[in-house]
């Protein structure tokens, strides 16, 4: 005689598989926690070196990587920040993201566009002509905009990052993998806006470090 057993909540959508073990017909149950119960976990990170964040002229296409100031969000330039060992899992779930930047001088800044690299490890900032503008970005993007001097946040830019860390391997390419480099890229077409904020060579990474900040939520 086979005893029929049931569940208690049979209908439970998170349900993922059901074994028989042994002769006795014991059920083991294996259930996933349910999204809405899962931590968020927060990182963040600061450019911590000169050659982290860099500002390229759109005259010349020349990137500078040792001005104290950067214009992130001025028609006449091209901007790059770089965080390293960014240690987000591969295809973790983005809840929240936002580059934070210090304003030293502010005249409206108007909202530039804040995109992420689109590379599995984004690499340091170099001197050679392009350098920042021919990398290349994600789809989606954030944007920046200031009326006042001080710690300012970009709207959320979860889904560019999201887009880095659904990065998997192709060929020779790894995909993302904790502990990887990301790096913010600012862009705006010639407008009015304009405004500067602190780079990591202002004071040599500090104390205290005014460079850019960025932070990422995630489950």
């Amino acid at each position: 005689m086979t005893k029929k057993l049931s569940f208690d909540r049979p209908n439970r959508r998170d349900f993922l598989r059901t074994g028989i073990i042994g002769g006795a017909g014991l059920v083991v149950a294996q259930f996933a926690a349910p999204k809405e119960l899962r931590a968020t976990t927060t990182w963040m990170g600061q450019v911590v070196a000169s050659s982290d964040d860099a500002q390229e002229y759109s005259s010349t296409g020349l990137p500078n990587l040792t001005g104290t100031l950067i214009s992130p969000c001025n028609g006449a330039t091209e901007c790059g920040f770089r965080f390293l060992d960014v240690t987000v899992p591969n295809s973790a779930t983005i809840t929240a993201a936002t580059v934070t930047f210090d304003v030293e001088t502010s005249s409206g800044i108007s909202g530039c566009g804040v995109y992420m690299q689109a590379v599995d490890d984004a690499p340091t900032f170099t001197t050679a002509k392009f350098n920042v503008s021919h990398r290349a970005t994600t789809t989606h993007y954030g944007t920046f905009g200031s009326t006042s001097a001080g710690p300012t946040n970009s709207t959320d830019i979860s889904a560019a990052v999201q887009e880095v860390v659904n990065r998997q391997p192709v060929g020779t390419s790894t995909g993302w993998v904790s502990g990887n480099a990301m790096a913010v890229l600012t862009w705006q077409p010639p407008t009015l806006g304009w405004g500067s904020v602190y780079a990591w060579d202002y004071n040599n990474g500090g104390p205290p470090n005014l460079a850019a900040i960025l932070t990422i939520q995630y489950m």
